[in-house]
């Protein structure tokens, strides 16, 4: 009968790098069956040891959607666009640009006003909401 008690606290030193400290405790009691010898021992220290990681889940790439309310206007009635953003790195602060080509969007967060109004009143208005990439 063999058994093994093992224990590591592991230390990131980068992304892939790093350093495990823990305590083992192995016992192996080894008996053949022509008896001309027995193998029985207990051992129990601490270890140490670097790591590297090879592989690993890549890095879940960032997100952004957006969604205007309401989602049917007629030419002068207000729209409002928010856009929702994930996976961003919480270090960097964010810049949201509004834009159109043929409203006037005001808006500096993640909200913004659309103003509809079209003087020229053309037949077949479309609106659209897009995302650029980061």
């Amino acid at each position: 009968m063999d058994y093994q008690v093992l224990g590591t606290l592991d230390f990131l030193l980068t992304r892939r790098l790093g350093v495990g400290l823990g305590w083992r405790y192995l016992y192996v009691d080894y008996r053949p069956s022509n008896q001309q010898f027995a193998y029985n021992t207990t051992t129990s220290g601490a270890l140490a040891g670097f790591f590297y990681t090879f592989g690993g889940a890549p890095p879940v790439p960032p997100t952004a959607s957006c969604s205007a309310s309401p989602t049917e206007v007629f030419p002068g009635d207000p729209v409002n666009a928010t856009i929702a953003t994930q996976n961003f790195n919480p270090k960097h602060t964010l810049t949201y640009k509004w834009g159109s080509t043929g409203g006037k969007v005001s808006g500096t967060g993640t909200s913004a006003s659309i103003d509809t109004t079209d003087e020229r009143q053309r037949n077949n208005n479309v609106a659209s909401c897009t995302q650029a990439s980061p």
